[in-house]
């Protein structure tokens, strides 16, 4: 049986004129993550999803996921999704660029 589970707040209205990066998030028993953030202000700066498969995951071990860096320059909504997931964990790393500034808040769910 398929369960899809409520979306869970990740971050909430965090500022992005400073480097950020999100809790470990704990997916192991998701077989479909999907990641919606929103941003306010003007943010600029690149966004990065990080995975590791250490059980407890320590600062030297994540992976950057291969379709990132991606710039950020507009206030628009991103979503992200993936399948057949391999891994234990994954967080979200936002680097400031010059001018920056605003929030950003990130909702996750996913699929059993």
């Amino acid at each position: 049986m398929t369960l899809l589970y409520p979306a869970l707040k990740i971050s909430d209205a965090v500022p992005i004129n400073v480097n950020y990066k999100s809790p470990n998030i704990d997916v192991k028993n998701y077989s479909i993550n999907t990641f919606h953030l929103t941003f306010t202000g003007t943010p600029v700066g690149s966004l990065e999803m990080q995975a590791s498969l250490e059980q407890y995951p320590i600062e030297t071990n994540w992976v950057d996921l291969p379709e990132f860096p991606i710039g950020v320059n507009l206030p628009n909504p991103l979503m992200f999704n993936y399948s057949q997931i391999g891994w234990y964990w994954i967080r979200i790393k936002f680097t400031v660029g010059a001018g920056s500034t605003g929030t950003m808040t990130v909702l996750m769910s996913g699929k059993t």
